[in-house]
């Protein structure tokens, strides 16, 4: 039989070797080192002392505060819009900080007078105004070299009549403030502000007019009306008739549907009813028989005034 060399013979194995414990050798222990030293000798190796704001960073970049995702290469910045000058609607329109654009407002005045929506009425309420006669400065630099010279005329008449007109109705009002303070300082005389008097009334003044007009006596309501100290003859007297056609109507909102005033060719509007006839009569009559102990120009003025309504 052919022997192979991996089949067991009955020759014996040899036997293994035993296994033997051998204890672990010990390591040496390590030595602690300082963050100086680069090793485990007693050997200390040199050191550089460094500031603390003089610390090298190398490299590093100091991070950015606020928006860190905003790339300002990508930043355009736009061109500022053009402002479109807008045309003034009204003449208290072209004042700006105590400046009136007299350029704005002679072309409007044109073009009003052009278009037939001109108001003689609204023309004198601001020249005359409170607003008007504090302005401190006129500015005209747009009428200049305009290349139009009938347009550079009318302009040039338009600007200088209203500049006139303002002038003299400041100089008016401290006229009039001038001659009350002297008044008041007088003390009286005869141009001191005039009194209703009832006692020479010889006529008993009852109205009884249509609807909203009521049935009541004048004599009553004008005792009733007591002006402010600080108002002129005229103020009084358009104080008292104001308050006597707010009295005689009913509900009192209705006298706002008559017309009571004119100021001119332009100034009525046709929208508002004509005072009746007799209502205007009487209350006119019940002020002409009133005494006056201090009658002036101020009261005459008022008759004429009053005569015109009716």
């Amino acid at each position: 039989m052919r022997q192979n060399s991996h089949m067991q013979t009955r020759s014996r194995a040899p036997a293994r070797a035993r296994l033997t414990y051998v204890p672990p050798t010990p390591r040496p222990e390590l030595a602690i080192a300082s963050p100086q030293t680069t090793s485990a000798t007693p050997t200390a190796a040199p050191r550089t002392v460094f500031q603390d704001e003089n610390i090298p960073i190398g490299g590093e970049q100091v991070a950015r505060t606020g928006n860190i995702h905003e790339r300002p290469q990508f930043n355009f910045e736009e061109a500022p819009a053009p402002q479109v000058s807008r045309e003034p609607t009204s003449l208290y329109a072209c004042i700006s900080n105590g400046t009136l654009d007299m350029d704005k407002a002679a072309r409007l005045v044109l073009k009003q007078k052009r278009d037939g929506s001109f108001n003689q009425s609204i023309y004198d309420e601001f020249v005359r105004s409170e607003v008007a006669s504090r302005v401190q400065y006129f500015r005209n630099t747009g009428t200049l070299d305009l290349g139009d010279t009938v347009l550079e005329m009318r302009l040039t008449g338009i600007i200088n009549y209203m500049m006139a007109e303002i002038q003299c109705a400041k100089f008016d009002r401290y006229t009039r403030t001038a001659e009350m303070a002297e008044r008041k300082e007088t003390g009286g005389g005869v141009s001191g502000r005039p009194v209703l008097m009832l006692t020479n009334c010889t006529r008993a003044w009852k109205i009884d007019g249509p609807a909203p007009f009521i049935t009541a006596d004048l004599g009553g309501l004008v005792s009733n009306y007591h002006p402010k100290d600080k108002e002129s003859s005229f103020q009084m007297f358009a104080g008292l008739y104001r308050f006597l056609l707010v009295k005689i109507t009913n509900p009192p909102q209705k006298i706002q549907e008559y017309s009571l005033r004119l100021n001119g060719k332009c100034g009525r509007v046709d929208s508002l009813l004509s005072l009746p006839e007799c209502i205007a009569n009487l209350l006119i009559g019940k002020i002409r028989e009133t005494q006056f102990t201090e009658l002036n120009i101020g009261a005459i003025r008022t008759f004429q005034t009053l005569e015109r309504i009716s």
